[in-house]
């Protein structure tokens, strides 16, 4: 587990069986076997986050017609998945959004990576990190950085529809498996990002002051 703050990051596993409360319950009843086990598991481990900042959601973590999670008032969080991987990111800070999202290395194929990004972010990502322009870790991680932004941004303005190019990545800190990020040179969107076990992770925290 990660703590900025009062902000939870954690990440963790699928597995059968994962408990379900409330709400949850009823929204799980409506799933297939493997899409039940990605909610529960999620929604496990964020009651978990919750827990580590000494709260609780007895009646469950609800979904929005978008998918996002219902957070109870006073809390700002996000939830992704891919392949056997989970993540969630939770606060209790007011006024400030969360994004996260993760994929493995090499998941993300070039034509997608060159469709949501620009030339010069990607050369300029190129250039900060070393990494060769057709990387498959670059790629999932300019990737991952735009979509832990936008869920971020969605949370902040629902009403705006942003488009991936428009969220210009640059990587502000490098090293070998983990650093961190800004989106549009904003210095209140502070992003991070880290490898674990062949996946790329990133988290986006808007409002944070620095």
């Amino acid at each position: 587990m990660t703590v900025v703050g009062s902000v939870r990051i954690r990440a963790g596993h699928l597995y059968e069986g994962a408990p379900a409360v409330g709400i949850e319950q009823e929204i799980a009843a409506g799933m297939g076997p493997a899409r039940r086990t990605e909610f529960c598991s999620a929604r496990a481990l964020a009651h978990d986050a919750l827990a580590s900042l000494g709260l609780s959601a007895p009646q469950g973590i609800g979904q929005a017609g978008t998918g996002a999670p219902l957070w109870s008032q006073g809390v700002s969080g996000s939830i992704a998945h891919s392949g056997d991987r989970i993540a969630v990111a939770v606060a209790d800070i007011p006024g400030i959004f969360l994004g996260i999202d993760l994929e493995p290395v090499g998941a993300v194929p070039a034509d997608v990576a060159v469709s949501v990004t620009t030339p010069g972010e990607l050369a300029d990502a190129h250039s900060r990190s070393g990494l060769p322009l057709n990387s498959p870790l670059l790629h999932t991680l300019l990737y991952v950085a735009k979509e832990s932004s936008f869920k971020a941004l969605n949370l902040t303005d629902g009403e705006h529809i942003w488009h991936p190019r428009d969220l210009h990545v640059q990587l502000t800190d490098w090293e070998e498996h983990h650093g961190t990020f800004t989106i549009n040179h904003d210095l209140q969107v502070r992003g991070r990002w880290w490898m674990d076990s062949g996946y790329v992770f990133a988290s986006t925290t808007i409002g944070l002051e620095a």
